[in-house]
């Protein structure tokens, strides 16, 4: 799929390099927000399975 990547002039980008870094040049922010998105609510799942286990050792 990222072969078929057109670069800003229309052309076929060749080299897949080029095309990947370009593509992820481009949508850098998106990225980053996505993984900072992922990365909160991976903690906020932690954080409740710790609570529970605590609970669940109280117990």
């Amino acid at each position: 799929m990222l072969l078929l990547y057109f670069d800003k002039t229309g052309g076929k980008a060749y080299d897949l390099g080029y095309s990947i870094g370009y593509f992820i040049a481009e949508n850098l922010l998106f990225l980053l927000l996505g993984i900072l998105i992922f990365a909160g609510l991976f903690v906020i799942f932690l954080r409740k399975k710790i609570r529970n286990n605590k609970r669940q050792i109280e117990n």
